[in-house]
Formats: C-alpha cells, structure tokens, sequence
C-alpha cells in the first residue's frame, strides 16, 4: 500500500520539527553553558580581588588578611562537601 500525500507531508512536518527542537536546544544549551561560564569567571574575579584587598581595610594586616583568608576557603570547602553529601543522599531517595 502506498501512502497518501497528506501522511507523506505530516511525516515530513514531524521530521522538521524534531530536527528544529534539536537544533534549538543544542543551541540552548551551549548559550546556557557560556553564560554559566561567564558568571563564574565573573565571580570567581570579585572573589580574587576581594581577597587580595583586605589588607586596605584598616586594622588588618597581612597575618590577619591570611587569616581571614583561609577561614573563608575552609568554610567554602566544607559548605561544598555538605552540599555534596546532601546531594548525593537526595539521589538515593
């Protein structure tokens, strides 16, 4: 049996448009991928700079801005371990 024109035509219409959403969320993604990218490096600059200007604040020198410092990065790396610990127990769930 052959097919008629119109199913032949609505074949092709689903055809284009699974090609079309593949196409725009491929292109979606890598934009999202990009500007993730982007605002890391954005925040990762405030972060850098921040650090290296505590020494300006008054009262603060360089033993204290060390200080300082490393608190931060250890309580950002527990932070980020918890995370992941919560995270990896959501998905057991």
């Amino acid at each position: 049996m052959s097919r008629s024109a119109r199913q032949i035509k609505r074949q092709m219409a689903r055809e284009l448009a699974k090609d079309a959403e593949r196409i725009t969320m491929a292109a979606y993604k890598k934009g999202f991928e990009d500007g993730a990218a982007a605002k890391t490096e954005q925040l990762s600059a405030f972060w850098i700079k921040t650090m290296e200007r505590l020494e300006e604040i008054p009262g603060i020198g360089v033993k204290t801005a060390d200080k300082i410092r490393f608190f931060i990065l250890d309580a950002t790396e527990e932070e980020v371990k918890k995370n992941q610990q919560q995270q990896k127990e959501a998905k057991k769930k």
